[in-house]
């Protein structure tokens, strides 16, 4: 009995041993598993407080839905673009939330995430789109969305990110609007408008439709400069740049094609529309009164008109008729509209005048102005002979060209004051050259264009001493009529000059007949009476009365007086009867190439 019971009470004690050893095995598995699920479960919390502090934190706009659209969360940048507050948006269908238009035409446009939990894949949308706020704030965005699965593959949800691009496109926009725009007036530019202008061209060509371009520049423009400076000259272009449009149509395009001009292409519309809408672009500026520092301008346009057909030619076809009729209204009096016609008198002299440009700038470049004089001779008394400077080119061949089929293209494009340069600097290197010392009083011209240049006088002066010329063998002429429209520019520009020492002649005299009342107030020493008078007066009594007059009138005011077209003897022998000092004409001497530097071979020319 007693070896049984030591031996169950061994037995016993093993299983109480095994049965502890099982029930804190068992314990120290519980809590093992209890502390990794604590330690998984801080960890995915770890990780979900990192998740939403990086979306937090991120430039994008991010919002998660369920399978059924309805919102779970959204980061700041979500409700800052959106307008909503998390807790106002949660559970929310995201239709309510997130409203999305074109950006087109404005047209709503459903969220990325339908398409995506439709299709179950990453949906992303290229095209152009608007964010709506919940206060009407409109913001530029790209928007993607992807599905959001379980562990098991499942979906659960959708990601919808958004991002916010209106900082890009509106950089965007304004690239285009400068590209495609005048900084200064904000009206189309040159390029676009000629961009449309193809547009039209081809319509006439394709659709056989109708259009109409208008030529616009403007006719005080260089007054307003002049008178006022540069910033007032901008704020006319934007102020005219604000009223034009009300004389258009909304469908018709109006651009700044550089300076005062402007261009419109009336688009579907006869010949006839087109002339009543550039007429009520006329009246609109002819109205307009531009004030400047207590200053008044009244500002004119002269406008060229052509028509836009099938049978209308090129783009540069287009623009050059345009831009000659443009023209040919200011020479008709300005303020006026003058339509482009095929058989058109005017159109064809301005083409000419145009390849005549061409020739001058070659001429220049290439050293074929040429220099002839004319001698002035005393009639009576032994005063020093002058000799009239005169300008010649020389054609291709050699051939010698007369001023009258150039000059008025020169004067035209503004090129007189670079051909008046050329004209005294080398006029001044020939008479340093010049071999004889028979003293000579030589007289050049100068035209309008050159009298209104600020800068002349000391150029003149600048020659004069670099090539060592006495001033007081030179005399300037200008014309009657050049005085006549810059009579307060010729008295100042005439008393600088004579100052320095040279003489000046009033050419052409007698031509209006208006000239007496300010010839006292021209510092002149010569008047040289206008041909037209001088050729019949032998015959004309009314021509010689008034040659007497001005002869009578000069000597009083203590002028000299030259009698210009004398070309036979009998005119110069009733000159001298009438006491003119001198004659000049092809009676005295034929124009002769002037050529100092070899004598022998001066010859006459026409």
């Amino acid at each position: 009995m007693i070896e049984i019971s030591t031996a169950w009470l061994a037995f016993t004690s093993l299983m109480i041993i095994i049965l502890m050893t099982l029930l804190f095995t068992c314990v120290r598995l519980l809590l093992g598993a209890q502390y990794q699920r604590q330690s998984a479960e801080a960890q995915i919390h770890h990780q979900q407080e990192l998740a939403e502090v990086t979306l937090d934190s991120i430039g994008e706009a991010v919002i998660t839905t369920d399978t059924e659209h309805n919102i779970t969360y959204m980061n700041p940048v979500a409700c800052q673009l959106t307008g909503w507050t998390t807790d106002e948006a949660l559970q929310l269908p995201l239709e309510q939330v997130v409203i999305i238009v074109s950006e087109a035409d404005h047209a709503e446009v459903d969220s990325t995430i339908f398409e995506c939990l439709n299709q179950k894949r990453l949906i992303e949308y290229s095209e152009p789109m608007l964010l709506i706020g919940a206060q009407g704030q409109k913001y530029s965005i790209e928007t993607s969305a992807s599905p959001l699965k379980d562990s098991n593959g499942n979906i659960i949800g959708a990601v919808l990110v958004f991002i916010n691009t209106s900082h890009i496109r509106n950089l965007s926009r304004e690239m285009e609007f400068q590209a495609s725009h005048d900084s200064m007036t904000s009206l189309l530019n040159r390029r676009e408008f000629e961009r449309q202008l193809a547009q039209a061209i081809r319509s006439a060509n394709d659709d056989n439709s109708k259009h109409a371009l208008c030529y616009l520049d403007l006719d005080q423009f260089k007054i307003v400069n002049d008178t006022c400076g540069h910033m007032a000259g901008d704020q006319l272009l934007r102020e005219l740049s604000r009223l034009m449009p009300h004389s258009i149509r909304t469908t018709d395009c109006l651009a700044r094609l550089g300076g005062d001009e402007f261009g419109v292409i009336i688009f579907n519309c006869s010949i006839e529309d087109a002339i009543t809408i550039a007429d009520s672009l006329r009246t609109a500026i002819k109205n307009f009164t531009f004030t400047w520092n207590k200053k008044i301008f009244d500002i004119g346009v002269s406008i060229g008109v052509v028509a836009i057909t099938k049978d209308s030619g090129t783009l540069q076809d287009i623009l050059r008729r345009a831009d000659a009729s443009c023209y040919i209204a200011k020479d008709l009096g300005r303020n006026r509209i003058h339509i482009y016609a095929e058989d058109d008198v005017e159109i064809e002299k301005r083409h000419g005048e145009i390849q005549w440009l061409t020739h001058i700038q070659d001429a220049l470049k290439e050293d074929r102005l040429r220099l002839a004089t004319q001698k002035i001779t005393a009639i009576k008394t032994n005063f020093t002979p002058h000799y009239e400077v005169l300008l010649r080119m020389l054609g291709k061949e050699g051939e010698i060209i007369n001023p009258l089929a150039f000059l008025p293209a020169a004067e035209r494009y503004e090129m007189m004051p670079v051909i008046d340069r050329w004209i005294i600097s080398t006029s001044f290197k020939n008479i340093q050259c010049e071999s004889t010392d028979e003293r000579k009083i030589y007289n050049i011209n100068l035209s309008g264009q050159t009298l209104c240049d600020n800068s002349i006088v000391k150029f003149i002066r600048d020659q004069l001493n670099h090539f060592k010329i006495s001033p007081d063998i030179i005399c300037f002429e200008i014309t009657e009529t050049v005085v006549i429209s810059n009579l307060g520019v010729a008295i100042e520009l005439v008393n600088k000059i004579k100052a320095m020492g040279c003489m000046f002649a009033l050419d052409d005299f007698g031509c209006g007949l208006s000239s007496f009342s300010y010839l006292k107030s021209l510092p002149v020493d010569y008047i040289k009476i206008d041909g037209e008078f001088i050729q019949n007066m032998v015959t004309d009594s009314t021509d010689r009365a008034i040659v007497v007059a001005i002869n009578d009138i000069g000597l009083e005011m203590g002028l000299r007086t030259v009698a210009e077209y004398v070309e036979s003897k009998a005119i110069f022998d009733l000159l001298g009867e009438i006491n003119v000092d001198y004659a000049q004409g092809y009676f005295i001497e034929r124009p002769k190439l002037w050529c100092p530097d070899n004598e022998q071979n001066i010859k006459s020319i026409n």
